[in-house]
């Protein structure tokens, strides 16, 4: 009976143990929900708590502002559920107040309370990333980054920027604190590719918050360089501007010795003398012995006569001229 006894004690003591850290376990559970808010730029408001889902519970969010005198506390009016169970809470622009002292409580299904107090809205501010961002070469030792905040509630002097910047040739970013709207980035590179990013947030003026907004869109300037063929490309440039040269001038030599290419290219001006040889060797250049036409012949086509000339005067003094004969033949 005793070893029946000390048996079931032993299944009951690990049975306990696995109970009590549950219970443990819940409770530690419970105690770290923390509540998370961001206000926006548009003034906004999300406050999150349980991301992780540490708890299945159901938690009501009340809040209140303690310098309204008045600890009447309001419920959530817009929950963000995850799988049914509320993570978070959504206030418009008209239940934030920015410059007031914030409290949240939370009330869970089995009775457990957490109490927040959030002391000034504005340190929890997380703005949008800045627009328009445009890059320029003022001159050929400086490029200029120049962006634009997105509109807000909230004045150019309260806002500070980072600017992050690499060229493509580089595997790490250069990060700047910058308190205007522009950024001069020196001594840059023709022959790199400059890519550039900015973020924003209050500064010290304004509000104590360490929450950037994100990164803008990138802006690019320059050349790529870094292209993989870059390297392969350089024997074939040094061969091409090289070789070409040589290729171009025995062209030229081959179709000023070839003659039929050369004949083709530069037509030439017929010889006589080639198809008339006779007519200059044996002949002298006689064409008319070399058609073969005789001097008789020649003779019998010259003119054996003359004609009388006739005179004409108006005057009836003027004596007509005596007519000759032509000498006998």
């Amino acid at each position: 009976m005793s070893g029946i006894f000390y048996g079931n004690m032993r299944k009951m003591g690990s049975s306990l143990f696995i109970i009590t850290f549950l219970l443990l376990n819940c409770c530690s559970q419970a105690n770290s929900i923390t509540v998370n808010c961001i206000v926006t730029q548009e003034k906004s408001m999300t406050c999150m708590w349980n991301k992780e889902a540490l708890s299945p519970e159901n938690y009501s969010l009340y809040y209140w502002y303690t310098s309204d005198g008045n600890t009447t506390a309001a419920p959530c009016t817009r929950y963000l559920q995850e799988n049914g169970i509320n993570i978070g809470c959504w206030f418009n622009s008209s239940a934030v107040r920015t410059f007031k002292e914030f409290n949240v409580r939370l009330n869970s299904s089995s009775k457990q309370e957490h109490v927040q107090r959030f002391r000034n809205l504005q340190n929890l501010v997380r703005l949008e990333p800045p627009v328009k961002l445009h890059v320029e070469n003022r001159s050929d030792l400086e490029l200029l980054l120049s962006w634009e905040p997105l509109l807000g509630q909230f004045k150019d002097h309260c806002l500070t920027y980072q600017v992050q910047y690499r060229s493509l040739a580089s595997n790490s970013w250069t990060v700047k604190n910058v308190t205007i709207k522009q950024f001069s980035l020196p001594s840059y590179s023709r022959d790199k590719l400059y890519t550039f990013h900015v973020r924003s947030k209050l500064n010290e003026l304004c509000a104590s918050t360490v929450l950037w907004s994100e990164w803008s869109v990138g802006v690019s300037w320059g050349r790529n360089d870094t292209t993989p063929s870059k390297e392969t490309s350089f024997p074939f440039k040094t061969i091409a501007s090289v070789g070409f040269p040589i290729v171009f001038f025995f062209l030229v030599v081959l179709f000023i010795r070839t003659e039929r290419i050369w004949v083709i290219l530069v037509p030439q001006i017929p010889n006589p003398e080639k198809n008339f040889q006779d007519l200059y060797k044996i002949f002298n250049g006689d064409f008319q012995e070399w058609t073969g036409v005789s001097k008789d012949v020649v003779k019998s086509l010259n003119h054996t006569y003359t004609e009388p000339l006739c005179s004409v005067c108006e005057d009836t003094e003027c004596t007509v001229a005596e007519i000759k004969k032509p000498p006998p033949t």
